[in-house]
């Protein structure tokens, strides 16, 4: 599926950091970061979009 992504024609917009953690909140992405150990550096702005 990232492939797919990768290789379309068009651009995505990206999304700001008030979206992101807007997405963090109401669905399952922060569980899905920690399983991944980037949760942390995320909420202490280390990575990610910030404001």
């Amino acid at each position: 599926m990232t492939w797919g992504f990768a290789t379309l024609d068009l651009s995505l917009p990206r999304q700001s950091a008030r979206q992101v953690d807007s997405l963090v909140q109401h669905t399952d992405l922060g569980e899905q970061m920690k399983a991944f150990n980037v949760y942390d550096a995320w909420a202490a702005g280390r990575r990610g979009r910030r404001p």
